[in-house]
């Protein structure tokens, strides 16, 4: 009888030991699982898709005078590096190994105008603006601080008047110099309709390096191409424009050095939560873009990047804002 006793205890005991296994094995994924946040897990899935920190411009290390680039859209076309272009590159990538905090990502969209968000957008350690927008009069609204600017070069010509006059230049001039002691970001080899725009901004800030601080950012096409590729295959989103925005491509870069990331003025209508009109862009009445744009102009939708906004809001990757002063509407 005593054989039969000894298998059972074994078996008893070989169970329990089994038991123990498993829910020791299932306490560590189950650990591992609640530390993965989505916050950790987007960031882990845009770093494996690409490095921003890194890869955000072309530098003197990675680069050499005459080098052969071809531009995005016309593929054939290509521009050769020239000294002077070069000579404005970083030495290294500018980012690495720097982490900031707290960051504002400041859209143009028209629910900016009476969000009084001025104030909050600041306090942030780090600010990312698009598109080298007017802050003058805009300050209570948009804040003043920068950190990362982008710039089409297109803005030279649609603002500036390609320099035609010394006083388009110096107009342009004074608006760096607004900028201090930050970064902006240009996308010199998209389109082959922009090639006398770079020069003209290269020139200038070769010409005036003494009075602008603000450091050049040339982003490769490269950059570009992984940012959007993201979006669409890897991030979980389903992404349809042909371009992510300017604005989709801070918070990208924001997502990747900073810790918090809060965004401001982004909204796809005319027509506010509140039922006020808005405008387009917040600093001017007019425009002949559409928050659904098709035809020649058909590059991006921002009603399909606001709800993936509204999503990482929901998820606490972002804080998205619309407003800050809840006197306005």
């Amino acid at each position: 009888m005593k054989k039969p006793r000894l298998v059972a205890a074994v078996v008893l005991i070989t169970s329990f030991l089994c038991t123990c296994l498993l829910l020791f094995a299932w306490s560590g994924r189950q650990k591992n699982y609640t530390a993965m946040n989505p916050v950790s897990d987007l960031r882990a899935r845009l770093l494996q898709a690409l490095n921003l920190s890194l890869e955000i411009s072309l530098t003197k290390k990675t680069c050499q005078v005459g080098q052969v680039f071809t531009y995005k859209q016309e593929n054939v076309q290509t521009a050769g590096m020239t000294k002077t272009f070069y000579d404005l590159l970083p030495d290294t990538a500018p980012f690495r190994p720097r982490r900031y905090k707290s960051c504002s990502v400041v859209g143009n969209g028209g629910i900016l105008l009476k969000s009084g968000c001025g104030r909050d957008i600041d306090a942030a350690d780090f600010v990312f603006r698009c598109n080298l927008p007017p802050l003058d009069t805009f300050e209570k609204d948009a804040g003043f601080k920068s950190g990362v600017t982008t710039m089409n070069p297109s803005v030279l010509s649609a603002h500036y008047n390609d320099f035609k006059t010394a006083a388009d230049s110096e107009r342009f001039a004074t608006r760096l110099k607004q900028l201090g002691n930050s970064f902006l970001i240009v996308p010199p080899f998209v389109s082959k309709n922009s090639e006398d725009n770079v020069e003209r901004l290269s020139n200038l800030l070769t010409e005036r390096r003494g009075e602008l601080s603000v450091q050049p950012l040339f982003t490769p096409n490269s950059v570009f191409d992984k940012v959007e590729r993201f979006w669409r295959e890897q991030s979980g989103y389903e992404l349809s424009e042909a371009r992510v925005s300017s604005g989709l491509y801070l918070v990208t870069l924001a997502l990747s050095i900073c810790q918090q990331v809060t965004v401001y003025g982004f909204y796809p209508s005319h027509v506010s939560p509140w039922k006020s009109y808005l405008r387009y862009h917040y600093y001017s009445p007019y425009s002949f873009f559409s928050f659904k744009q098709i035809g020649p102009w058909g590059i991006h939708d921002m009603g399909e990047e606001f709800a993936i906004l509204e999503d990482l809001h929901s998820r606490n990757v972002v804080r998205l804002r619309l407003r800050c002063d809840e006197g306005q509407g």
